[in-house]
């Protein structure tokens, strides 16, 4: 995973209904002060057909062979491209919330240990950092994938497939690339449809010119039916020469929705966020034709600001599919101190449209720009923005995400685009970041200060409720690329469509004492419901 200069980590959307969710502080405030940026002129689309389909055999029937790497160190994924951006000044949260409700939300209903880093190892015979824990639950099942490694579950936390590597699932694929245990995975059910959709990118080519030119792809696997133990209909979609760096895929209408963050190898000026649709209907009957359309949001058409921290598609969970024809938003946010030219913070929220006919048509603009009370994406630490939130007996803080800080440590938000509300939270001590949020109604936050190991908690965003716990961690993390997670997930239940399930890492002292240099991490998969629901 390789980011580029001025460039930072987003956390995915873990789900989007009827408002758009996202990572920001969102509130009426300095409105009158922020002039929208003029429309930007996003480009052609491009149409395109897979670059190789077939249909797999049984995962269940796949042996995973423990393909050991020669190399006996842990790998750690490469850094972001180009220099960290340096603090222009923190501004304290305007909307914080200090005071913590009397009750807290109770306990989990299922609370499992996922993949690790000794799967990693057991499998592919190296150990890896970060993790990127994601996963989704269906009626029967919660498919967890992380770097490098997948799983299936059930959902009482019996492991019925795996650990397999993620190459493995792209065995004898057409593409060779696809069959690399490359990363960045990304797992949805589809609710509407009871299928699964398995992803990675490739990265052969990402060191251009130290390696020879080579395309790259988006490999998208369709479950064939609603077990995610069976056959699987396998796509890849190419991106030429550009690397799409961090895929967020989401689920609308009649397309899959793909963003990256694309940067160009053979012609290294190119920089700019990708936006795909995919053609779902022809996708999920197994249609070897099924098309894809795509936009580049290219740096020096589009100005910075509205595509400089990443932009999120929507993911419309929920048996009640989006109005027909309706747009489907792509959401991003802007910080006037991250240095890439906003004058103001706000929510950027694009609008992509596609209609899968004869002749296809699509297009995509910037919808509206939302005004947000202040937030810094750029944290006021040292050595780097990176290195903020501490840990026990630890020299190496953990990284941190898209969300204010005060003097007792970073809050974590949710608005959403359908009201005005703020919610930046930080009753006590322990630093908090919150990467999933589904809906309106439940949230997950990872914890951590000088006297806490990183642990996972849980909030919602009810006044009356406080946060519980989902796992204490009893270690902290030492491994030098202060990257914690990179991403986790929270999905909404397809069976009652109020049961939330999380995934996130964490660390025992057992598992850390287990790996060398601080790369013992855990996952652990947890799923909670709410009194009032």
């Amino acid at each position: 995973m390789i980011d580029g200069s001025q460039r930072r980590r987003i956390r995915r959307l873990a789900s989007l209904g009827v408002g758009v969710l996202l990572a920001s502080l969102l509130a009426p405030t300095h409105t009158a002060q922020a002039q929208p940026d003029p429309a930007p002129a996003p480009g052609k689309a491009t149409f395109s057909e897979p670059a190789a389909f077939d249909v797999t055999a049984p995962l269940r029937d796949i042996a995973s062979t423990a393909r050991r790497s020669l190399a006996s160190t842990p790998w750690q994924l490469p850094e972001e491209r180009g220099p960290r951006l340096s603090d222009r000044g923190h501004t304290p949260d305007q909307a914080i919330q200090a005071k913590k409700p009397p009750r807290t939300i109770g306990g989990t209903t299922a609370n499992f240990e996922g993949l690790s880093n000794q799967d990693n190892f057991n499998v592919t015979g190296r150990r890896v950092n970060p993790p990127d824990p994601v996963g989704d639950v269906g009626p029967n099942h919660y498919v967890e994938m992380v770097n490098l490694v997948f799983g299936v579950y059930s959902k009482s936390g019996q492991m019925l497939l795996g650990p397999l590597a993620l190459g493995d699932l792209w065995a004898g694929f057409a593409v060779d690339e696809c069959t690399d245990d490359s990363g960045d995975p990304v797992v949805l059910y589809d609710q509407r449809a009871d299928r699964w959709i398995l992803t990675q990118f490739t990265t052969r080519g990402s060191n251009y010119p130290n390696e020879p030119a080579n395309l790259f792809y988006n490999c998208v696997a369709v479950s064939t039916t609603g077990d995610p133990t069976g056959f699987y209909y396998r796509y890849a979609f190419s991106t030429g020469y550009n690397f799409p760096d961090y895929p967020k895929y989401g689920i609308w209408g009649d397309s899959y929705l793909i963003t990256t963050r694309e940067f160009g190898t053979v012609d290294p000026s190119v920089y700019g966020i990708g936006v795909y649709g995919l053609e779902r209907d022809r996708m999920i009957a197994g249609d070897p034709n099924a098309r894809a359309v795509g936009f580049l949001l290219q740096e020096g058409r589009v100005p910075l600001n509205l595509i400089g921290d990443g932009l999120l598609p929507a993911d419309a969970d929920g048996p009640k599919p989006p109005p027909a024809g309706s747009p489907a938003p792509i959401v991003g946010t802007q910080d006037d101190g991250a240095g890439y030219g906003a004058t103001f913070d706000a929510v950027n929220v694009w609008e992509f449209n596609v209609t899968w006919n004869a002749a296809p048509t699509a297009s995509i603009g910037l919808k509206t720009q939302l005004p947000t009370a202040q937030f810094d994406s750029v944290f006021p630490c040292q050595p780097t923005a990176r290195d903020c939130l501490p840990q026990p007996a630890s020299p190496t803080p953990t990284s941190t995400s898209t969300y204010s800080r005060t003097g007792s440590g970073p809050p974590g938000g949710w608005p959403t685009a359908r009201s005005t509300r703020t919610s930046p939270w930080s009753p006590t001590s322990p630093s908090r970041r919150c990467p999933g949020r589904p809906v309106s109604v439940g949230g997950s936050c990872a914890a951590t200060s000088a006297a806490n190991t990183p642990s996972a908690r849980k909030a919602p965003s009810l006044l009356t409720l406080g946060e519980g716990t989902i796992v204490n961690g009893t270690a902290a993390q030492t491994s030098l690329n202060s990257r914690w997670g990179d991403y986790s997930s929270m999905n909404v239940d397809p069976v009652d469509d109020c049961t939330f399930w999380y995934v996130n890492e964490y660390y025992t002292q057992a598992g850390a004492a287990q790996a060398p240099n601080g790369n013992g991490w855990q996952t652990r998969i947890a799923s909670f419901r709410l009194p009032h629901c």
